[in-house]
């Protein structure tokens, strides 16, 4: 008989859920509930809508779920997705740890696993 063992990193990234949390308000959450999760100011093509920012794109970053991991990438947005700092650029990947700083334009939020 076989038996695998889950470290405790691994059983918590497999059973934590993965937020984006407003860095000026941080009782906002967004779950991440999707493996392709889009983030925009599109009401309807964008799995969570930011609002009253003209900065936001229609669908600004996208955020695909892989292996029990995040990963953020911008959808040609007009004023860039940044991660702690550094912009993405074309079809670059990041990947979105506990702590990581993710602006979209100039809307900050913060990765976070609950």
């Amino acid at each position: 008989i076989k038996i695998k063992v889950l470290s405790y990193i691994s059983f918590a990234l497999f059973y934590a859920t993965s937020v984006l949390k407003y860095s000026k308000n941080k009782d906002i959450k967004i779950i991440i509930n999707k493996n392709v999760f889009r983030i925009g100011k599109s009401k309807t093509d964008a799995d969570y809508t930011v609002e009253d920012n003209v900065a936001i794109s229609r669908v600004h970053a996208i955020i695909h779920k892989r292996d029990g991991a995040c990963y953020i990438r911008d959808n040609d947005s007009t004023n860039n997705t940044y991660v702690n700092g550094n912009i993405l650029k074309g079809d670059n990947e990041q990947l979105l740890i506990k702590g990581t700083k993710v602006s979209l334009a100039d809307e900050e939020f913060i990765f976070d696993l609950v």
